[in-house]
């Protein structure tokens, strides 16, 4: 950022968890997947069986961590948690 022009250039980490919803577990589950699978150009990984599902969780859970799904009112919430680093400066 300095070499861009900023000073008082700080950088920090905060949670930026993945939270998608699904009438039901496994549809929170699936929505959370697909939006992996988009995110990150994975349009060639096809997903046409139970175990394709499974094997796209277990790529995410192998480079993101455990997604989680949880009962909240009438929906079920999957979350994924991550780190997003943000930068500040003054121009």
């Amino acid at each position: 950022m300095s070499d861009a022009g900023f000073r008082d250039a700080k950088v920090q980490a905060m949670e930026d968890p993945f939270v998608l919803t699904g009438d039901t577990p496994q549809a929170a589950r699936r929505t959370m997947l697909q939006h992996l699978r988009m995110m990150y150009g994975l349009v060639r990984l096809t997903l046409e069986s139970d175990a394709d599902w499974d094997r796209l969780e277990a790529l995410a859970a192998d480079t993101l961590g455990e997604m989680t799904i949880r009962a909240v009112d009438r929906h079920y919430e999957a979350t994924l948690m991550r780190d997003a680093l943000v930068a500040v400066g003054i121009r």
